[in-house]
């Protein structure tokens, strides 16, 4: 056996079969796999698969405004509400409302 004091340093290169080493470049093999919405992913999963609406028709929550579940397009007097004006409502854009005078 060898003994090193002092200082000492080594050079060279150090080869360590990848079975030895802690870990995997396997997915599948992983022990501690991600979820979504308590759904482990494995492989090719739909929106379905792990409990994502992904159609409007599909949430469980629709936004509604005057008791008016708001769906597709939608005039202020649908929701309810007599302006002197018409007004587009689109659920699935959130930022703008269509005023037409």
């Amino acid at each position: 056996m060898g003994n090193l004091s002092g200082e000492s340093s080594l050079t060279g290169a150090l080869s360590i079969p990848t079975q030895m080493m802690p870990g995997t470049n396997n997915y599948n093999d992983l022990s501690n796999k991600p979820k979504l919405n308590g759904v482990t992913l494995r492989g090719d999963m739909s929106f379905d698969d792990v409990g994502i609406p992904h159609a409007y028709s599909q949430l469980s929550d629709k936004p509604s405004l005057n008791g008016h579940e708001i769906e597709g397009k939608m005039t202020l007097e649908d929701l309810g509400i007599k302006p002197g004006y018409d007004a587009v409502i689109d659920p699935t854009d959130d930022e703008h409302v269509i005023l037409q005078f």
